[in-house]
């Protein structure tokens, strides 16, 4: 994994929040994006699906306090919930049984008749 090292000042970020709203995001998408492109390729595709989770929290929440909320109960979720961060150290301490991998079935699904089906419907 390639190092980072990241400076962070929340009050300058607050200041320029506040200041200059437009500067913020655009500064705030670019740190987001350096995260992404800086990251292994082992946690590029999860973080980038975290952000999206994240994004689309922001998007449908009707106030920042309430996008706040919602991520902050996501994020403990995804410590404490089921397979969460904490129940994955408790497997490896031996502290909880490890669980088998759930496997998933799903039925198929036609979504287009074949041409033989729709050439017979047309004559």
């Amino acid at each position: 994994m390639k190092e980072q090292t990241t400076s962070f000042n929340f009050d300058e970020w607050m200041k320029l929040a506040k200041d200059d709203p437009e500067v913020f995001e655009k500064q705030r998408l670019e740190a987001i994006q350096n995260v992404l492109t800086n990251s292994s390729d082992n946690s590029k595709n999860r973080l980038e699906g975290l952000q999206w989770q994240i994004d689309q929290i922001r998007k449908t929440s009707k106030t920042p306090m309430s996008a706040c909320l919602n991520i902050s109960r996501m994020m403990w979720e995804k410590v404490q919930g089921e397979d969460g961060l904490v129940e994955a150290l408790n497997q490896l301490t031996g502290e909880a049984p490890i669980k088998p991998k759930k496997a998933y079935r799903a039925k198929v699904v036609q979504l287009h008749s074949n041409s033989s089906t729709t050439s017979k419907k047309s004559a």
